[in-house]
């Protein structure tokens, strides 16, 4: 229906225009009687006709009347809309703003301190439990049983739902700035019916307590013990905060003099327990320490003291006389003990038995029963010679002997030498007081590589061995005359593991006083093994075989050493050998090869 006042469209129904307050029911009914002027119905093609009206004047109404409508229709909606509003107001959701209620501390010391941060839930409950309650939708986000959402409360569950995070929270310093950010749930609010807000931020840390500092050192004793290049660290601990296991030794063992080791704190006795228990941290964690003290290994025959050597002289002089007297008995006897030189060694491995050895070389003269008076070299042997500060001293002495060798005498020194020099090879030696010149040495190979001076010893040599066994080699009457040198065979094995062999030979004439045979020309080889050679061309023998060979007197049922037919001298000691040996005969022999 439309208003009659002012043409506005209202419900049906209505009592007053919604738009200006005039009354609808009379305008209503005005309207639904037909005007006097209205044209009656047009029948056929008639044009319709309309009957003059007269106009009427309008009905005036009453403004004061449409003054208090309208007051009152604002009335209405004013009092509607703060209606709404009280109830939008009333019912609208809690905010809660969780920064108020963030609790950020710090405790301990001051580069060691703790921070935390907490949320004070009692607060908040306290100001807004009875605003906090679960939504409709709590159970189905929070997935709880029907029988929790019963029994728990909200604030059982929203410490699990917020949460701070802290950028930093051990071993703070006063003044530093730590950051924090929230870490909320992000459906918390469609759980409850409040909101939160928060933001993130910075806290200033401070109120630690300052740091003491002590010497961790100050009650540790470091000390050194052992020999030099093989001497350990040990510490040891007497105070109240540590104990000896605390600290470790870098490097602990194979030290040397002026070495230096670093003492350190274990990592496990850190700073962060140190401040718990005590209160304070150690002013350093580590310590140079430089060894002294130690036992030195003597490295130089030179450094040897006066007094060491005529003690370890004496010693060696006593060593060699025991020996003899244990295995030569009284049937022997020895003479002329001299010092023939030293061999001194270091060892040039790490983990060699000993560090350094001495041998100090002795020679005698042997003189036993008939035989000729020989010559006989004794190296005794010490092991690791220490210097001390109240002087030298030695750890072992092995006795007389040369390395793992079963000899502890030599006929031969070059025998000693290389001996010692197979056994110590992983030591590097010095030689000395005339033992040096057995250094270059090699097997006697060559007529031409004994000196002058050697092959005359040879022949002194050979001449007493023939000379003894003359004095009573015959049991005819005879005569032995013109004893005479006739030259030198030597053998090379083609093997080596054969030794080489050298004949002196000398001849004589044998005559019987009976006349039992004719004058006879008898040769006498005398034979030595395994000879060596050193570089000034003196030789030594191993093996002292006597006179080679054995004949009859021509005509006779006598016999004598060596050979009465120089042919048959060179088939037993050449020809026979050749398949094995090289030979070589001096000039006055090379006849016999015709």
């Amino acid at each position: 229906m439309f208003c009659g006042n002012c043409g506005a469209q209202c419900p049906d129904g209505a009592v007053f225009c919604t738009a200006c307050g005039a009354q609808l029911g009379q305008q209503g009914a005005e309207a639904a009687i037909p005007s006097a002027g209205a044209p009656a119905a047009p029948v056929g093609n008639a044009q319709p006709y309309y009957a003059p009206v007269t106009p009427k004047a309008p009905k005036q109404k009453n403004p004061k009347t449409k003054k208090i409508v309208i007051g009152v229709v604002v009335g209405v909606l004013v009092l509607a809309a703060i209606v709404t509003g009280l109830i939008l107001f009333l019912t609208r959701p809690k905010t809660i703003n969780l920064n108020e209620y963030l609790k950020i501390e710090a405790e301990g010391y001051d580069g060691y301190g703790s921070v935390r941060a907490s949320i004070d839930w009692e607060a908040i409950e306290k100001k807004y439990g009875e605003d906090i309650e679960f939504s409709d939708d709590a159970k189905q986000i929070l997935k709880l049983s029907s029988s929790e959402l019963r029994r728990g409360t909200p604030f059982d569950y929203l410490p699990m739902l917020i949460d701070v995070d802290l950028d930093k929270t051990y071993d703070c310093a006063n003044g530093e700035k730590i950051a924090y950010e929230w870490d909320v749930y992000k459906k918390i609010e469609e759980c409850f019916n409040v909101k939160f807000e928060y933001e993130k931020g910075t806290y200033t840390v401070s109120g630690l307590k300052e740091v003491e500092t002590f010497d961790p050192f100050e009650h540790l004793t470091v000390s050194f013990s052992g020999i030099s290049s093989d001497g350990s660290c040990e510490i040891e601990y007497d105070g109240e905060i540590f104990n000896s296991w605390s600290f470790t030794v870098d490097p602990q063992y194979d030290l040397s003099n002026g070495d230096t080791v670093t003492v350190s704190l274990d990592s496990y006795t850190d700073d962060e327990y140190l401040v718990e228990e005590y209160g304070k941290i150690p002013s350093v964690r580590e310590k140079e320490y430089t060894v002294t003290g130690l036992v030195e290994y003597v490295n130089s025959y030179s450094e040897l003291t006066e007094d060491f050597l005529t003690n370890a002289q004496s010693e060696a002089e006593d060593q060699i006389y025991s020996f003899f007297a244990r295995y030569y008995g009284s049937e022997a006897a020895l003479s002329d003990l001299t010092s023939d030189g030293y061999l001194f060694g270091v060892t040039n491995e790490d983990y060699y038995s000993s560090y350094n050895e001495l041998y100090l070389i002795y020679r005698g003269t042997v003189t036993k029963g008939d035989e000729a008076p020989y010559q006989m070299w004794f190296p005794v042997h010490f092991l690791n010679i220490l210097s001390e500060a109240d002087g030298m001293s030695y750890e072992e002495i092995r006795g007389i002997g040369a390395g793992w060798s079963s000899s502890e005498s030599f006929t031969n020194p070059v025998s000693a030498w290389n001996e010692i020099m197979d056994y110590g090879d992983s030591m590097d030696w010095e030689a000395g007081g005339g033992f040096e010149r057995f250094e270059t040495n090699e097997k006697l190979d060559s007529l031409s590589k004994i000196g002058a001076d050697q092959q005359t010893a040879f022949q002194e040599m050979a001449k007493a061995e023939i000379e003894s066994y003359l004095a009573d080699a015959y049991s005819f009457d005879s005569t032995v005359s013109e004893l005479t040198y006739a030259g030198e065979i030597l053998l090379t094995p083609k093997d080596e593991y054969y030794s080489n062999r050298l004949c002196v030979v000398f001849s004589a004439q044998v005559t019987s006083s009976d006349e039992d045979f004719e004058e006879t020309t008898v040769y006498y080889p005398v034979r030595y093994d395994d000879i060596t050679v050193i570089a000034d061309g003196e030789c030594f023998v191993e093996y002292k075989n006597g006179i080679a060979g054995y004949s009859y007197f021509p005509d006779s049922w006598y016999s004598t050493k060596g050979y009465t037919d120089p042919a048959e001298l060179y088939n037993d000691i050449v020809t026979q050998n050749r398949n094995s040996y090289s030979y070589e005969l001096s000039e006055e022999l090379k006849q016999l090869e015709n």
